[in-house]
């Protein structure tokens, strides 16, 4: 293995101001990613940068393939806003399975 190798850039520890809940979108700088565990504010805790994960998109309008942007509040909107992956299954009116932007997840 390389001498730079440092980690599979699958996971990125952030610090935010707010609390999060496990399973929440959260941005970090122009990424975003999923929290695997409840963070308290200002408590170091870690997201996920990739995989597939079902996350709440009232009256989407999205189909499988398509880009999904989200806005800093964490509402999924059709153009502008952050990317943070593609549509991986519609599962309805209400909700997406979205692949993050990262890598595929490995088990």
């Amino acid at each position: 293995m390389a001498k730079s190798y440092r980690h599979s850039g699958q996971t990125r520890n952030i610090t935010p101001t707010a609390a999060v809940t496990s399973g929440e979108v959260v941005a970090s700088g122009a990424m975003a990613g999923i929290a695997i565990a409840d963070i308290a504010a200002n408590e170091m805790g870690v997201i996920k940068l990739a995989g597939v994960y079902r996350i709440s998109a009232p009256a989407h309008g999205l189909a499988q393939g398509d880009a999904v942007t989200m806005t800093l509040a964490t509402q999924v909107v059709e153009g502008g806003g952050v990317a943070i992956g593609f549509v991986d299954e519609v599962v309805n009116a209400d909700s997406i399975d979205v692949l993050l932007n990262g890598l595929p997840a490995s088990s």
